[in-house]
């Protein structure tokens, strides 16, 4: 088991809902975190997965891309290694992490505003 991770960033994608084999609805989110130094680009990806109904249902309400995230929860590491995931990206083998959220956040969001948003909505602002 990892320490408590605290991670903030831009949600880039639509968020995927699934469920487990055991029945419980997930979303999983792709997060971009800007680093502040700029060797290798200076941006990080992660997966976060939000497990059952509230989690989800604030996913579903409030996770349009654009919106910045803010989510509080544990690394997922690779079960045969024990450390990061190795996945193929274009560039070869790359090392990635997932995340479990315990708590999660939205705050307002400039970009990716929602289509059937009608005038005089507030954007959302909400968090578990």
């Amino acid at each position: 088991m990892f320490e408590e991770v605290v991670l903030s960033g831009e949600l880039v994608e639509d968020p995927v809902f699934n469920l487990t084999n055991a029945g419980t609805e997930y979303a999983r989110l792709r997060v971009l975190v800007n680093r502040p130094w700029k060797r290798r680009g200076g941006q990080t990806f992660f997966s976060v997965f939000c497990y059952g109904e509230p989690q989800v249902a604030l996913v579903r309400e409030c996770g349009i891309p654009g919106a910045f995230v803010f989510c509080v929860g544990e690394l997922r590491a690779d079960w045969h290694s024990g450390g990061p995931q190795i996945r193929d990206g274009k560039g070869g083998p790359i090392a990635t992490y997932d995340l479990t959220c315990r708590t999660l956040d939205f705050s307002a969001h400039d970009a990716g505003a929602r289509e059937d948003k009608q005038d005089g909505d507030s954007d959302c602002a909400c968090g578990l």
